[in-house]
C-alpha cells in the first residue's frame, strides 16, 4: 500500500508523457534498483504528439535459460474526461508487481525474469488506437524470446478475480494460474477480453498472455479512484497467486508455454512507436 499511496496520492494523476508520469517512472526505477535488479534502457517512446514521450521501466534478472517470463503493470493513469489519480487503475497492479520483484530478488527461477512498468497504457486522445504505447514498444523490441506475459491491472476493487485473455485461450498459462489458485484456495474465473490491457500486443503476436483483473470498479477512470479506494487484501491475493505459480514453474512447463506461442500468430494491425 505504500506504493499505492506514493503513486496515487503523492504523485497523483499520471497521464502519459506528463512530468507526473516521469516522476512515477523514477520512483519505480529507484525501487527496483534498490532491490539489485538490472534496469534496461530501451529508449524514448513517442506518443501521438512526437514531442511527447513515455518510457518503460524494465527490470531483468538472468536467473535461468530459455525463454523468459514477464510480469507487467502500467504506471500511467488517465486524464481524458477526468484526471484520475489511478489508485486501482493502476497503482494497484504496480504495487503487486513491485512486491513480487522484492520477493523474487535473490531467489532462484527457471528462466530469465522481467518485471516491467509500462508507460502510456491509457488512451491519450480521441483516437481509439492511441493506447498501449509502452507494451507495444516492448513487444516490438523484445530483448529475448518470452515464454509468457502476465499483465497485472486493476486488482484492488471488485467482487471477483478474473483471468482475461484474447482468443484462442493460452491454455498452458491459464492452467498454471488455475492450478495455483486451487492450491492457494483463491477463487477466480476466466473471462475473454478484446485487448483492453497490456497483454494485447503480446497475445496478438502469439505469446501466451493473460491479464489479471478484479471486477467491477465503480470509480473506473474517475477522480474517485484514490488510494483509499483500494483493498489491500486483494493485492495480497494476487501476489500470493502469482508467487505460488512461480514456485511450481519448471523448465518443462515454460517450454510448453513457449511451444504454444509458436503455434499461431496474428497480423499486428496497431502502429508500433
Amino acid at each position: 500500500m505504500a506504493h499505492v499511496l506514493t503513486l496515487a496520492e503523492e504523485i497523483g494523476c499520471r497521464p502519459a508523457g506528463s512530468p507526473q508520469e516521469a516522476q512515477a517512472a523514477r520512483y519505480i526505477s529507484g525501487y527496483l534498483l534498490g532491490l539489485g535488479y538490472d534496469i534496461l534502457n530501451k529508449g524514448e517512446i513517442p506518443l501521438s504528439d512526437e514531442e511527447c514521450i513515455t518510457h518503460n521501466v524494465i527490470a531483468r534478472r538472468d536467473t535461468g535459460d530459455g525463454a523468459g517470463l514477464l510480469i507487467g503493470a502500467h504506471y500511467d493513469s488517465i486524464a481524458l474526461r477526468e484526471r484520475s489519480p489511478g489508485g486501482n487503475d493502476n497503482a494497484s497492479g504496480v504495487a503487486a508487481m513491485l512486491e513480487m520483484a522484492r520477493l523474487c530478488a535473490g531467489a532462484d527461477a527457471p528462466c530469465p525474469m522481467y518485471f516491467v512498468a509500462f508507460g502510456g497504457e491509457e488512451m491519450i486522445d480521441g483516437d481509439p488506437d492511441h493506447h498501449h504505447f509502452g507494451s507495444r514498444h516492448f513487444y516490438a523490441h523484445q530483448p529475448e524470446p518470452l515464454a509468457a506475459m502476465i499483465s497485472v491491472d486493476m486488482i484492488g476493487v471488485g467482487d471477483r478475480l478474473y483471468l482475461r485473455y484474447l482468443e484462442p485461450a493460452p491454455e498452458p498459462l491459464l492452467q498454471a494460474l488455475e492450478a495455483a489458485a486451487q492450491r492457494t484456495g483463491i477463487a477466480l474465473a476466466r473471462k475473454a477480453d478484446p485487448g483492453h490491457s497490456d497483454h494485447e500486443p503480446f497475445a496478438r503476436g502469439g505469446i501466451p498472455a493473460v491479464w489479471i483483473q478484479r471486477l467491477d470498479d465503480p470509480a473506473y477512470h474517475s477522480v474517485d479512484d484514490v488510494a483509499d479506494h483500494v483493498e489491500p487484501v486483494y493485492l495480497q491475493t494476487v501476489v500470493r497467486l502469482l508467487m505460488d505459480m512461480l514456485g511450481e514453474l519448471d523448465r518443462q512447463a515454460l517450454d510448453e508455454m513457449a511451444a504454444w506461442s509458436t503455434g499461431w500468430s496474428r497480423t499486428l494491425e496497431f502502429e508500433v512507436r
